[in-house]
């Protein structure tokens, strides 16, 4: 899920089964809104690194991808 508040953005990435309700109530419980939000769905393939978290996804190739990169 990508979810925006003000001028910052959030991926967020769970390795268990969510439905799209489940992730709204996660996003809520963050303080964030589900309105400005994006369901990212990619199944067991969802893999997720960075300094303080990496999640493995599936064995499958990635094709699509989101990359964040500081500017500054």
């Amino acid at each position: 899920m990508l979810a925006f508040k003000g001028s910052n953005a959030y991926l967020i990435v769970t390795d268990i089964a969510s439905t799209i309700p489940d992730m709204k109530s996660y996003v809520e419980q963050l303080g964030l809104d589900p309105f400005n939000s994006i369901i990212l769905d990619g199944s067991g393939s969802t893999a997720m690194k960075c300094k303080e978290f990496t999640k493995k996804g599936g064995e499958r190739h990635i094709f699509n991808m989101i990359r964040l990169r500081k500017t500054n």
